[in-house]
């Protein structure tokens, strides 16, 4: 994002889509690729982000389709797809969650002189049209454009509370703290997704589940002091609602079974891809790798 231009960011964007939710983007953009400065480039390269990811989520579609182009001294990106569709007075209705994200998003377009234009309806797809100037200085920060994650400390009294109102909220449990930093890493930059702290055993886990109040708990099986397993057990009786993916180096049938019956919600081995730890954290269907 920050090394090449703006194509080259979008057709990084357009491959990690792929990879990690069988999305097929089709990217096109005009012969001459102009420049963008860094913040409007951030801005522009997290709205496709955001609208590529609501492709995936709601449209029931695997291709959609990205076009970059200039236009007086405007640039203009247009992301497409052919699948259900919506109505888009409903994003006007602050009771459709599935809309806050594209509210954002026109708000922060405009707050620098740009617009988000709508086109769909149900059963014909959906066109979204971003049109920003160039005429914005370097120095000058859109809002939103700060990364979608934003780690806190495993210390409760840093928790950022603001962080509930956004994303999926992920506790990691790990005791090899290498580990546990570059799973974080992994999705990093995910959309929806907020890191709300970290645990170095399962007590740790405990007790942040009990603060933090996370969706998610990703739980590593052999820790110290107390297992994933027995963690996972107890944070399962308190909150049952909150959900547990298990995490161990070995892909073995009885931790994995150990695992479901504490109430894991799926178990997923450290030498798997990214993308199945993503879509297990997203909820995605065809994720669980249940015995």
């Amino acid at each position: 994002l920050y090394q090449a231009d703006l194509f080259a960011a979008l057709d990084w964007l357009a491959r990690q889509m792929a990879a990690q939710f069988g999305l097929q983007v089709a990217l096109e953009a005009e012969a001459v690729i102009q420049p963008v400065n860094a913040p409007l480039k951030q801005l522009l390269f997290r709205a496709v982000q955001e609208l590529l990811f609501n492709i995936v989520k709601h449209a029931g579609v695997i291709c959609a389709r990205v076009a970059l182009s200039y236009a007086d001294g405007k640039c203009v990106i247009t992301v497409s797809d052919q699948g259900k569709g919506f109505d888009p007075d409903l994003l006007e209705s602050s009771h459709v969650k599935a809309g806050l994200g594209l509210v954002s998003l026109r708000e922060r377009t405009r707050s620098i002189g740009g617009s988000l234009s709508i086109e769909s309806a149900p059963g014909k797809g959906s066109r979204f049209v971003i049109t920003v100037p160039f005429a914005i200085a370097d120095s000058e920060s859109p809002k939103g454009t700060e990364p979608m994650i934003n780690r806190q400390s495993s210390a409760p009294d840093n928790l950022n509370e603001s962080a509930a109102a956004a994303g999926i909220r992920v506790l990691f449990a790990d005791d090899h703290m290498v580990m546990r930093q570059g799973l974080i890493q992994l999705i990093a930059g995910q959309p929806e997704i907020q890191v709300v702290g970290e645990a170095a055993n399962g007590k740790q886990a405990i007790e942040l589940a009990r603060h933090l109040n996370p969706d998610v708990v990703v739980m590593d099986v052999s820790m110290p002091e107390m297992d994933g397993i027995e963690a996972t057990r107890r944070i399962k009786a308190e909150f049952p609602c909150m959900r547990v993916i298990g995490l161990s180096m070995f892909e073995e049938d009885h931790i994995s079974r150990r695992m479901h019956q504490a109430g894991a919600e799926t178990f997923i081995t450290k030498t798997a891809s990214s993308a199945e730890l993503l879509k297990a954290i997203y909820g995605m269907e065809n994720h669980s790798r249940k015995n």
